[in-house]
């Protein structure tokens, strides 16, 4: 029983790094109910109750946090930058940089240099900060700000702004903007014109570019593309990657008794090719033989799932290479931004990622065989 909640779990977790599509956000939400018991933080020092399905921290961290869950209730004075994300969300506190991501998101009361935020409903409350930069599809600020760039569906400003730059389908100002106000001139408006110092309104599309400033453009397109992209992969292994430490000890545990020497790594990349190459032949040959189907399909769901945990095993097991002496989350952590950095650079990191599947399906299937041995 116990061995089929491990693969049950690893099963559900390893959808996580499945490749996503992205459609139109739209204005309904979805609430989630949640019966599970809120985590709190003990001490300052450690980083694993800062993940979970209900997150609820107020301790003040002295160094950079990450922070990440279903519902997350971040409260903490953090001595460096401070990243939070999830379905819903709610911060206040203080920090150097705020990074704030999610489904549902209000910012109360936060005290920043510069807050980021990107989310589906974003409500953000008296937030003391030098430069605001706000996505999503409704947008409402409350209080006071300096500088604040906002793109989005419906924007709805209440109180007093410096300078304010949007990108939206529906804007409504109840207050006032003593400097400058620069606007979509396609976007339906409520707001009072003598309430703003300057008014300034750009084409949202335009028509008039020429070759060069178009080809710069879809080069920067490209480059954000790929770095959105590199930035969904690595929170998706990140994710995973903690789901599968916090339940499969025993799993990794035998990944960090696994030997270092190149040799080892040299075999388990031979095992891993192999098993690429000729399981999903071998699978579909069962199949088809028609006493074997379910066998057959079996096997098929087994080398999808190698497939989509190698990322995890490989990235743990050369964790523990470099990062002996860090627990195996925040170890994990830095060499889950190193391989996603290294994967951006053109062929070096496709390679990189070939050798990374193949290597982690064969530690991954030597930590199984030793399980067997054990018994």
């Amino acid at each position: 029983m116990k061995a089929f909640k491990r693969v049950l779990v690893l099963f559900i977790s390893s959808f996580i790094l499945m490749p996503v599509t992205f459609a139109k956000t739209t204005t309904t939400t979805t609430t989630v109910p949640v019966t599970t018991t809120t985590t709190t933080a003990v001490t300052t020092d450690s980083r694993e109750e800062l993940v979970g399905n209900v997150v609820n921290y107020d301790k003040d961290l002295s160094r950079t946090s990450f922070s990440a869950g279903n519902i997350v209730t971040f409260k903490s004075k953090v001595d460096g930058l401070s990243f939070v994300a999830g379905n819903t969300v709610n911060v206040s506190g203080q920090s150097d940089y705020s990074f704030i991501a999610g489904n549902n998101i209000t910012i109360t009361g936060l005290k920043t240099k510069d807050l980021f935020a990107a989310g589906s409903i974003l409500t953000i409350n008296e937030v003391e900060a030098r430069d605001m930069y706000v996505a999503g599809a409704e947008i409402t600020i409350n209080g006071n700000g300096n500088s604040v760039y906002v793109a989005g569906e419906k924007i709805t400003l209440k109180g007093n702004f410096t300078n304010v730059s949007v990108d939206a389908e529906e804007f409504i100002l109840d207050g006032t903007i003593t400097g400058t106000l620069k606007l979509n001139d396609d976007a339906k408006t409520t707001m009072d014109e003598t309430q703003i110092g300057n008014l300034e309104k750009y084409k949202s599309n335009k028509v008039d570019i020429d070759t060069e400033k178009a080809g710069k453009i879809v080069a920067k397109g490209v480059i954000a593309g790929l770095i959105i992209s590199a930035i969904i992969k690595f929170v998706s292994l990140l994710v995973a990657g903690i789901i599968f430490i916090a339940v499969c000890k025993k799993t990794t545990t035998a990944i960090e008794n696994t030997p270092n020497t190149f040799g080892y790594i040299a075999a388990r990349f031979g095992i891993g090719f192999a098993v690429l190459i000729i399981m999903p032949i071998l699978s579909l040959v069962v199949m088809f033989t028609g006493v074997g189907a379910l066998l057959g399909g079996i096997m098929l769901l087994m080398y999808v799932l190698m497939i989509l945990l190698s990322s995890i095993i490989s990235a743990l097991y050369f964790a523990k290479m470099a990062f002996a002496k860090l627990n195996n989350y925040v170890r994990f952590l830095l060499m889950a931004l190193i391989i996603g950095i290294i994967k951006i650079v053109p062929i070096v990191g496709g390679l990189v990622g070939f050798v990374l599947l193949c290597v982690g399906i064969g530690v991954l299937l030597n930590a199984l065989f030793s399980f067997r041995k054990e018994k």
